[in-house]
């Protein structure tokens, strides 16, 4: 678990989206992981969970074949 500063966390909720990059310069986070900023409560505010991508994440496996109208007689 790393912590965003004070200034950090009021930039980044300001527009999560837009601040993507900087804060991965500020975290030192590489682009093959996933973070989460908490919000709230409000003891855990800027605290960043950062985690490595599963499995399930890099890919959805199809278990049904997928059925459409050509297909039908």
């Amino acid at each position: 678990m790393k912590k965003l500063s004070k200034e950090q966390f009021e930039e980044y909720s300001a527009n999560p989206l837009a601040t993507d990059e900087k804060l991965r310069v500020w975290l030192d986070l590489p682009d093959n992981r996933y973070y989460t900023v908490s919000i709230w409560p409000e003891e855990f505010a800027g605290r960043v969970f950062v985690r490595t991508p599963t499995e399930k994440d890099k890919a959805r496996i199809a278990k049904a074949k997928k059925v459409s109208k050509s297909d039908q007689k």
